[in-house]
């Protein structure tokens, strides 16, 4: 347990936080190993895998395979759900978007349990520290990997519920400002190029 005692005057200030890991506040679930037989360009469902994990707020969903599988209802995922990757750049941590998508080897879905905050976790998910964890942690000559016990032995401190939530919504807002000048920027850049090639080419 961590105490923090500040003192303001002639008041005293105790915040206080625990360090827990994160298999008590967490479980983890692995895709399935989907048959290239199964790939179909017109297929209902994404196929997400680890380099669809970029390390961003939400996943990168314009590329990859799809399928039409009715056996895939066990991993379908859903908008939200957090993702981690397994294998090669492990460690990185996005949310899933809103496209219907299943879940592939490799990647695991994180699913906060009980009253832990769900963004206060992914936020702490994102942070440089459980990245340098799992890189440390990463086995393999070719490529890192990682196991669902590394994920769930990982050391966070957690406040108490209103400070999660109050952490995690302002993190999430810092995160969609991030987000929003990034899209103003491709959008000038877009511009740009696209006068530069009708300057040049009339």
């Amino acid at each position: 347990m961590f105490t923090l005692n500040r003192r303001n005057g002639k008041s005293q200030i105790c915040i206080t936080w625990e360090q827990r890991k994160l298999g008590e506040l967490a479980s983890i679930f692995g895709g399935n190993a989907w048959s290239s037989k199964e790939y179909d360009p017109s297929g209902e469902y994404l196929v997400i895998t680890i380099a669809n994990v970029n390390g961003e707020y939400e996943i990168d969903d314009s590329v990859g395979n799809r399928i039409n599988s009715e056996s895939c209802s066990e991993y379908l995922l859903s908008h939200g759900d957090i993702l981690i990757s397994l294998t090669g750049n492990v460690g990185r941590v996005s949310k899933m978007t809103s496209k219907k998508a299943v879940l592939n080897q490799r990647v695991g879905k994180i699913t906060i349990a009980g009253d832990t905050d769900k963004e206060f976790i992914f936020q702490a998910l994102r942070s440089d520290r459980f990245l340098i964890a799992m890189e440390t942690a990463g086995r393999g000559a070719a490529q890192k990997n990682i196991s669902n016990s590394d994920v769930l032995s990982f050391e966070l401190a957690l406040p108490k519920q209103e400070e999660q939530q109050l952490i995690g919504r302002t993190l999430y807002q810092i995160d969609s400002l991030i987000t929003l000048h990034q899209r103003k920027q491709k959008r000038l850049a877009d511009c740009s190029n696209y006068n530069m090639l009708h300057t040049q080419n009339p």
